[in-house]
C-alpha cells in the first residue's frame, strides 16, 4: 500500500502538540475579491488600517473573524499544497482565501507581509512549493527514490551521480529528498515563525502561580502556521510511528498525563490494519493458485498444489 500524509496525521501531530503550547490567532474577513493580480480582503483589517480598501465603512472589526488555525485548521499545509492541483488557480486560492484568509509573507524571504491580500503569482508559487515538500516527503515515506529523483531534478537540486557507485543512487536520492524538504521547511519557520510566552489566567490571580505562564509559537503569517504544522509533523519521530499497514500516524505519547507510554515498537494503529497486513502477505499464494485455471473451491480446499 503507498503511503500518502494525510489530515489524519496532521491531526494526530497537533493532538500533542496541543498539550505543549499555546495557540497563536489569525483572522480571516468575510469578504475577498481579485483585483487585479492580487486577491485581497474587502475592508481593512481590524488592526491595521488600508488606505487601499475599497470599502472603509468604520466597522471594519464587524467583518473579521478571529479563530486559531494551528488548532482549528491542523492540516492548513496539506490544503496550500493541493491548491497547485487545482485547474482553476483563482478560484481555488480565492475559495481557501474565504476559509482561512489570504497566507501571507514569502517563504523565502520572511517579514510579515501584508496579512489583507496577496498577489496571486506568489500565492501560486507558495501553494508548488508546498506542494513540492509534502511529496518529497511521502517519496521518503514510500522509499520511491525515482519520485525523488524527479522531483529534484525538476528544481535542479539533483546529487551528482558520478560521485556515487550505482548500488548508492537510491539511498542518496532518498536522502536528498528528505534533507531537501527539511531544510525548506526549517527555512520558512524560522523566516516566519518564533517561540513567544503566553501568560494564562492564574498569572493575574491574588497569588500569581508560575505555571500559568506557558510556552507557545507565534507566526507572522497564516504561511508560517502551514509550514509549522509541517515542522512538527516531520520532527516527530520520538513520539510517532507509522502503521506498517496504512501508513498512518501512530502516537507513542501518554494516552493521559497519568497513563504509561506507548511503546516504540508498536507496528499497527489496531487489530483490524494487523490482520489486513497479514491477510496482503498471502495474496501471492492465492493468486499463483488463481494463474493456474483453480476454482474457487479448490483454491480453498488445496494445501499442498502441484
Amino acid at each position: 500500500m503507498r503511503r500518502r500524509v494525510s489530515a489524519d496525521d496532521f491531526r494526530q501531530v497537533d493532538a500533542l502538540v496541543q498539550e505543549r503550547y499555546e495557540q497563536d490567532t489569525w483572522w480571516v474577513c468575510d469578504e475577498y475579491g481579485i483585483r487585479g493580480d492580487e486577491i485581497a480582503a474587502t475592508y481593512s483589517p481590524p488592526y491595521l488600517f488600508a488606505p487601499d480598501s475599497p470599502r472603509a465603512t468604520g466597522e471594519e472589526h464587524l467583518h473579521w473573524t478571529e479563530y486559531r488555525p494551528l488548532k482549528e485548521t491542523p492540516d492548513l499545509f496539506l490544503k496550500l499544497a493541493a491548491l497547485h492541483q487545482k485547474p482553476n488557480f483563482k478560484e481555488a486560492a480565492l475559495a481557501f482565501s474565504y476559509k482561512y484568509g489570504v497566507p501571507g509573507g514569502n517563504s523565502d524571504k520572511g517579514g510579515l507581509g501584508k496579512p489583507y491580500r496577496m498577489s496571486l503569482p506568489e500565492f501560486q508559487k507558495e501553494a508548488e512549493q508546498a506542494w513540492t515538500i509534502l511529496k518529497m516527503y511521502e517519496a521518503v515515506l514510500n522509499q520511491d527514490w525515482q519520485a525523488a529523483k524527479s522531483l529534484l531534478s525538476k528544481h535542479a537540486w539533483q546529487p551528482d551521480e558520478s560521485l556515487y557507485a550505482d548500488k548508492e543512487l537510491a539511498s542518496i536520492y532518498l536522502q536528498s529528498s528528505l534533507t531537501a524538504a527539511a531544510i525548506m521547511v526549517n527555512t520558512t519557520v524560522k523566516a516566519l515563525c518564533k517561540p513567544t510566552i503566553r501568560f494564562t489566567e492564574s498569572v493575574y490571580t491574588p497569588t500569581p502561580d508560575p505555571a500559568g505562564v506557558k510556552r507557545a509559537w507565534q507566526f507572522a503569517n497564516l504561511l508560517g502556521a502551514a509550514y509549522l504544522q509541517m515542522y512538527w509533523l516531520m520532527t516527530s519521530g520520538d513520539d510517532v510511528a507509522r502503521c506498517e499497514y496504512c501508513g498512518q500516524i501512530i502516537s507513542l505519547s501518554r494516552p493521559s498525563p497519568e497513563g504509561r507510554k506507548r511503546r516504540k515498537d508498536k507496528r499497527f494503529c489496531d487489530d483490524a490494519c494487523r490482520q489486513a497486513q497479514h491477510r496482503s502477505k498471502k495474496k501471492p499464494k492465492v493468486a499463483k493458485l488463481l494463474d493456474r485455471d483453480l476454482t474457487v473451491t479448490q483454491v480453498n480446499t488445496c494445501k499442498h498444489p502441484e
